[in-house]
C-alpha cells in the first residue's frame, strides 16, 4: 500500500509540474511575440517560436482548461493581428505572416467566455471577442483584396458568428448598424463564391434574400446553385423574381439564357439574346449564338416538315455568322460554322444520290448525275469557310477531318490524302 501511496504522490508531483511547464511556455511564448513585435519583418522566427510554445503549452490539460490562459492566448493572437496591420501600414507590399490569426484568437475567447467562472474572466473574454471582430472583418477584406478568397470567407463567417455570440451575451456588435451587417453577408457570399464554396455560401445569400437585398447577383447565384442541385423549381424561382426586379442586368440576363439554353428552350432565346446584344454589342458569342439557336431551331422546323420555316431559320443563322465574321476575321467559331452548315446540307444529299444510283435508266443516270453534282456544289461551298478556319487553327481536328472529306467529294484525292496526314499527326503530338 506504501508503495501505491508513493506512486500516487508522485503522480501528483509530476502532473504539478507539467502544469508549471505549460504556464512556463505561455510566458515564453509571450516574450516571443513581444521581440516579433518589435520587428516584423525581421524576426519572423520569433513569431514561429510563440507559435510552438503556444502549441506545447495548450497541450497541457491545466492550462488548456484555464480560461485566464485562453484570455491571454486570444490576445497573444490579436498581438500578432495588430503587428501585422501596423507593418502593413509602413510597407504597402507586406504580406500578413498568419492571416489565420483573427480566427485562433476567436476560438480562444470563445472557449474562455465558455470556461469562465469569474466576472472578471467572463468580462476579458467579451472584451477581446469585441476586438476579434474587427480583426476578423478586417483580415477578411484584407485577403479578399490578396484574392485569397476562401480565407476571406473563413474570417467574414466567423465575424457573423461572433456577432450573434456577443449579442447573446448583451454586448454591442458592429452588425448592429444593418448597413454593415448587409455588407458583411455580401461579401461573405462573394468571397465564398470566389473561393468555390458554394454549398457554405447558401444561408447568408438566403439571408440577403429575406432581406430583399438590391445586389442583383444574389438572385443570379441562388438560382445557379438550385439549378446545380436539381431544384428547377426553385431555380426559376429566383432567376424570374431576379429578372423582374433588375430587368436591366446583364448578370441575370445571361443566367437565363444559359438556363433556356439547358432546358432546350429555343423559342424563347431569340427575343432574349437580342436583348443581351444590345447591352453588350462587342460580344460576338453572343451573334454566333443567335447563329446556333437559329439553326437548332430550323432542324426542328424541318423535323415538323415546315420547309419553309426551316429556311428562314437557316438564313438568319447565315446571316449572324457572317455578321461575326465581318467585324472579327480572326474569329474561329463562325467560318467553321457556316462551312459545317454547307457540309452538313450535302451530307444530307448522300441518301438521294445513293437512291439514283440503284437506277441504271437514261432517266435514273440523269437525275443520279445532276444529284451528285448539286450535293459536289454543296461541299465547294463548305471548303473556303474551312479553310478560313484551319487558317485560325490549323490543328482543329474537326476541320481537318471536314477538309479530309470535302476534298473526296470533290475528286482531289492528292489533298484528301494531306489532311489525313496531318490529321493522324496530332495523335502523335
Amino acid at each position: 500500500m506504501k508503495k501505491l501511496t508513493f506512486l500516487f504522490l508522485s503522480f501528483v508531483m509530476a502532473f504539478s509540474l507539467n502544469a508549471q511547464d505549460g504556464k512556463k511556455k505561455l510566458k515564453e511564448a509571450t516574450k516571443e511575440l513581444a521581440t516579433y513585435k518589435q520587428n516584423v519583418a525581421a524576426n519572423s522566427a520569433n513569431l514561429d517560436n510563440a507559435i510552438k510554445l503556444l502549441d506545447e503549452a495548450f497541450a497541457d490539460p491545466m492550462v488548456s482548461a484555464d480560461p485566464e490562459a485562453l484570455n491571454v492566448k486570444g490576445e497573444l493572437y490579436n498581438s500578432v493581428i495588430d503587428a501585422n496591420f501596423v507593418e502593413g501600414l509602413k510597407n504597402p507590399n507586406h504580406k500578413n505572416a498568419m492571416p489565420q490569426a483573427a480566427i485562433l484568437a476567436t476560438d480562444a475567447y470563445e472557449m474562455a467566455l465558455a470556461k469562465a467562472v469569474k466576472k472578471g474572466q467572463t468580462k476579458d473574454a467579451l472584451k477581446g471577442l469585441v476586438i476579434a471582430e474587427t480583426n476578423l472583418y478586417n483580415t477578411g477584406a484584407t485577403e479578399y483584396d490578396a484574392k485569397e478568397y476562401a480565407s476571406a470567407f473563413r474570417n467574414f463567417e466567423k465575424a457573423i458568428k461572433i456577432s450573434d455570440v456577443l449579442k447573446a451575451a448583451g454586448e454591442k456588435s458592429r452588425l448592429d448598424d444593418k448597413m454593415l451587417k448587409d455588407e458583411l453577408y455580401y461579401f461573405t457570399v462573394i468571397a465564398g463564391s470566389l473561393g468555390e464554396m458554394t454549398k457554405e455560401i447558401k444561408p447568408y445569400a438566403m439571408y440577403l434574400y429575406d432581406n430583399n437585398t438590391d445586389k442583383p447577383y444574389i438572385y443570379q447565384l441562388l438560382h445557379e446553385m438550385n439549378t446545380e442541385g436539381g431544384d428547377d423549381a426553385a431555380a426559376e424561382k429566383f432567376l424570374l423574381e431576379g429578372r423582374k426586379k433588375f430587368a436591366g442586368d446583364s448578370g441575370l440576363l445571361f443566367a437565363e439564357i444559359n438556363y433556356a439554353l439547358k432546358k432546350g428552350r429555343l423559342s424563347e432565346l431569340i427575343d432574349k439574346l437580342k436583348e443581351a446584344s444590345l447591352l453588350e454589342p462587342d460580344n460576338l458569342g453572343i451573334v454566333n449564338t443567335l447563329g446556333s439557336v437559329n439553326e437548332q431551331l430550323a432542324k426542328k422546323s424541318l423535323e415538323a416538315g415546315d420547309t419553309v420555316k426551316a429556311a428562314e431559320y437557316n438564313a438568319e443563322a447565315l446571316k449572324y455568322y457572317e455578321m461575326v465574321m465581318e467585324k472579327d476575321p480572326t474569329n474561329f467559331d463562325a467560318p467553321y460554322n457556316i462551312g459545317a452548315f454547307y457540309y452538313n446540307s450535302a451530307a444530307k444529299m448522300a441518301d438521294r444520290v445513293n437512291g439514283f444510283a440503284q437506277d441504271y435508266s437514261a432517266a435514273g443516270t440523269k437525275k443520279y448525275n445532276a444529284a451528285k453534282a448539286e450535293m459536289a456544289a454543296m461541299f465547294e461551298k463548305a471548303l473556303p469557310y474551312f479553310l478560313k478556319s484551319e487558317a485560325i487553327n490549323p490543328k482543329d481536328p474537326n476541320t481537318l477531318i471536314a477538309l479530309k472529306e470535302i476534298y473526296v467529294r470533290i475528286g482531289q484525292m492528292d489533298k484528301s490524302k494531306e489532311y489525313q496526314t496531318r490529321y493522324e499527326a496530332l495523335g502523335k503530338n
